[in-house]
C-alpha cells in the first residue's frame, strides 16, 4: 500500500490530511464490527477471534463504543432472523394447509 503515513488531499478549494490506515480500508467502513457481530450471532468462536484480531490490528483496542455497535448489530441480526422465520411459518401455514 501506501509508504506514508499521513496523505494530504486537495479537494474542493482545501488541503485535507487523511490518516493513510483509514483510507485503505474504504471496504469496511465499520471496521470488521459487522463481521464479528455475524458470527457472535452464528456461534464461530473462531472466526470471532480471528476477526477481533483484525480489528484490533487495524484500529487499536476495542472499547465500549465498539462492544455497543457489535451488541446493536446482533439485535438487528436476531430481528431479522425472527422475523424471517415468521414469514416463512407463515408462508408454510398459507401454502400448506391445502396438502
Amino acid at each position: 500500500m501506501w509508504d506514508l503515513k499521513i496523505l494530504i488531499v486537495y479537494s474542493w478549494g482545501k488541503i485535507e490530511m487523511k490518516n493513510n490506515n483509514n483510507m485503505k480500508n474504504d471496504r469496511y467502513p465499520e471496521g470488521y464490527l459487522p463481521k464479528i457481530a455475524y458470527h457472535i450471532f452464528k456461534g464461530n468462536d473462531e472466526k470471532v477471534n480471528y476477526f477481533i484480531e483484525r480489528q484490533e490490528a487495524q484500529y487499536g483496542e476495542m472499547g465500549i463504543e465498539e462492544m455497543t455497535k457489535i451488541g446493536q448489530k446482533i439485535k438487528d441480526l436476531c430481528f431479522e432472523f425472527e422475523t424471517g422465520l415468521h414469514e416463512a411459518q407463515a408462508w408454510m401455514k398459507r401454502n400448506m394447509t391445502a396438502a
